[in-house]
């Protein structure tokens, strides 16, 4: 990668496949086009994951699934809270 790490494009269409899991998440939660270069998108990333020192999990803890509720809603719902918890 050190070789390409000058080729802008090629930073920013690669860096979603070395994601996983929430960061994953998030990064498709972005607005498409919001960030124009691998600069932004670099400092976008790690805004969001260096300034998070304190890991909301309580919240999480206390999020259940209601009677007659669907399983794909139950999931839809805890995923919007992660998304608000590492939002920008």
């Amino acid at each position: 990668m050190a070789v390409h790490s000058h080729n802008d494009y090629l930073m920013c269409w690669v860096f979603p496949s070395s994601l996983k899991g929430v960061a994953l998440d998030w990064f498709y939660s972005l607005l498409s086009q919001s960030l124009r270069n691998f600069e932004e998108v670099s400092n976008a990333f790690f805004n969001q994951y260096t300034s998070r020192q304190e890991f909301k999990k309580n919240h999480f803890l206390t999020i259940k699934m209601k009677p007659r509720e669907t399983f794909k809603r139950y999931i839809g719902y805890f995923q919007n809270q992660m998304a608000m918890v590492y939002k920008l």
